[in-house]
């Protein structure tokens, strides 16, 4: 059976709430940097669902389809996140956006200061361990989101923050401006 148009609008206007509520489920908050982006990526995971869906989800079969959709995006949406690892690399990395990101401009000793912390951390960390520093410092991760891009628990990763800490020690002098 093929599904019309008007149909389709009225079943992601009905069900927009359920994209929200599973971005919720995983941590993913509105502030997020890529949030409209998964947003827009459950909606149309979730037409597809009502075009595999045996049934009228808007009238009679309503609660079953609020179960089947929250699970098939709850699922689409873990498979995002376990493609989207990090793999940053500081050589990617634009210093001069970096440095300017702060909502006051640094001084230019302290600028220097960075970039040459900056330098160091990459011979000092390997690539997983420079995208998780970046992860860490990213006020739009929280903990669990970055457990859930490692695919590990959130003790683990306080490790890992805490062997950051211990291999960088020897460079906090070089921020102090």
């Amino acid at each position: 059976m093929r599904k019309s148009l008007v149909e389709k609008e009225s079943v992601l206007l009905q069900f927009d709430p359920l994209v929200h509520k599973t971005l919720a489920r995983m941590g993913i908050r509105s502030s997020h940097l890529f949030y409209e982006d998964y947003a827009q990526e459950l909606r149309l995971k979730m037409l597809e669902l009502y075009q595999k869906f045996d049934g009228n989800p808007v009238d009679t079969e309503r609660y079953q389809f609020v179960a089947y959709a929250s699970k098939g995006l709850y699922w689409y949406l873990l498979d995002i996140l376990k493609k989207e690892r990090p793999t940053v690399s500081l050589s990617a990395i634009d210093f001069e956006t970096v440095l300017n990101a702060s909502t006051h401009q640094a001084p230019y000793q302290s600028q220097v200061n960075l970039l040459a912390f900056m330098t160091s951390m990459q011979k000092h960390l390997t690539l997983e361990e420079q995208g998780l520093f970046w992860l860490l410092n990213d006020s739009s991760f929280t903990l669990k989101d970055i457990a859930q891009i490692y695919d590990i628990s959130i003790p683990a990763i306080h490790k890992r923050k805490v062997k950051l800490q211990e291999k960088l020690s020897s460079l906090k002098n070089i921020l102090k401006f």
